[in-house]
């Protein structure tokens, strides 16, 4: 297995756009991993024109492609999803989270290509902007005052009461999409269905006794006279909670490693 990193889009708050963007990206991957047919985009400078489409707030310029056609963004991404619609039609399998992404996907681009400014309790930048324009309008900041780029960084503050996009979040200014429960929830509890589930159960259960945790692997410190033990976990499919909840009743570290070890590892190789 091989992890993609995407990191564009780290300093999303808005909950729809972070959904969105995890949706479109999971659908994309499906399409090309079922080779299902994709828009013949190919875009002359692709760094570039992703600068040029994030400074572009009108949303006026065209990219460039390398047949020389000049195309925008928003029929870009139109293309894209029209393709993802085809794709989940064929596959006749559609859940409720996908016909979600679909829909979000959907608005989004058209609010985008009618009104941007419909958008503002859903799309970041929207939001921030409107956020500038009114401390501009209040204070007669021009677009150059550093008080403007520090409201820029602190609308992505992760402190509740620091963040700008949580405070406006808090006034109802960004849509949400789950409760407070549901979030602590999936912060204390892993998924079930993946290693995550063992991965996040051995960090609970086992507490200091855990050296160092990645994707791959879970590293056990079992005494400071001892060497430290790496499990490792390979198989993204495997350690789930119907093959390794058993493992996790109060039990000393060693006996569980020595279980783990003997009886189990094809629950998470």
């Amino acid at each position: 297995f091989r992890r993609l990193h995407v990191i564009v889009g780290d300093a999303n708050m808005s909950q729809k756009m972070v959904f969105l963007k995890m949706g479109a990206t999971a659908l994309m991957l499906s399409m090309i991993e079922e080779s299902f047919p994709l828009p013949a985009f190919e875009i002359l400078d692709p760094v570039a024109s992703m600068h040029q489409v994030s400074h572009d707030i009108d949303i006026q310029q065209p990219l460039t492609m390398k047949d020389g056609r000049k195309v925008s963004a928003i029929d870009v991404q139109t293309a894209y999803l029209e393709s993802a619609i085809a794709y989940v039609a064929q596959r006749g399998d559609a859940d409720v989270q996908t016909t979600e992404v679909l829909e979000l996907w959907a608005y989004v681009l058209h609010g985008l290509a009618t009104d941007p400014s419909s958008l503002k309790t859903t799309v970041d930048w929207i939001a921030k902007r409107n956020l500038l324009d009114a401390y501009r309008d209040r204070d007669g900041l021009h677009w150059s005052h550093p008080r403007l780029s520090a409201i820029d960084l602190q609308y992505a503050d992760l402190r509740m009461d620091k963040g700008l996009a949580n405070i406006l979040q808090a006034s109802g200014g960004l849509d949400v999409m789950f409760t407070a429960t549901q979030i602590h929830e999936a912060v204390s509890n892993p998924p079930s269905d993946t290693r995550a589930f063992f991965r996040g159960k051995c960090v609970t259960t086992f507490g200091e006794g855990i050296a160092a945790a990645s994707w791959d692997s879970v590293i056990f410190d079992v005494g400071s006279d001892q060497d430290l033990v790496r499990i490792t976990t390979p198989d993204v499919r495997k350690g789930t909670r119907d093959t390794t909840a058993h493992l996790f009743p109060d039990k000393p570290i060693l006996q569980f490693l020595e279980e783990l070890q003997s009886e189990s590892q094809s629950a998470i190789k």
